[in-house]
C-alpha cells in the first residue's frame, strides 16, 4: 500500500477507458497548506479529513467534488477514491461495474491487452 498523494489510474466502465490523475489534499499539512485550503474552502484544520480532485487526463476537466460530475463513470470513481484511497496504487484499474457490483471479476488493463 502506498500513500501518494498523487495517483494515476485507468477508469473503466462499460466501453469506457478514462486515464486519470487523483490527488488527495491532507488536511495534516503544514501552516502554509492548511490556510490555502481553506481560501478554496476545505476545512485545513479538521486533522484526519482529506478531500480527493479527480482530473481526466484526456479532457482536462477535473472536480473535487463528485457530485460535479454529470457522469456515471467519474461520480462513481471519484466517491470510491474517497473512502479507498489507501487501499489504491498508481496505475491501477477502477472499474465501475465492478465496484458497483454489476459483474463479479474486475477488468484488467489495456496495457495487458
Amino acid at each position: 500500500m502506498e500513500s501518494n498523494n498523487t495517483k494515476l489510474f485507468e477508469g473503466r466502465d462499460r466501453a469506457t477507458c478514462i486515464p486519470l490523475v487523483a490527488i488527495m489534499f491532507d488536511c495534516k499539512g503544514n501552516v502554509n497548506e492548511n490556510y490555502i485550503q481553506r481560501i478554496a474552502g476545505y476545512d485545513g484544520d479538521n486533522v484526519g479529513m482529506f478531500h480527493i480532485m479527480l482530473g481526466n487526463i484526456e479532457n482536462g476537466k477535473s472536480h473535487n467534488d463528485p457530485f460535479d460530475w454529470n457522469d456515471r463513470t467519474m461520480k462513481t470513481i471519484h466517491l470510491w477514491l474517497q473512502n479507498h484511497w489507501n487501499e489504491t496504487v498508481t496505475g491501477q484499474v477502477l472499474d465501475v461495474e465492478y465496484i458497483l457490483g454489476e459483474v463479479d471479476t474486475p477488468k484488467i488493463s489495456q496495457l495487458y491487452k
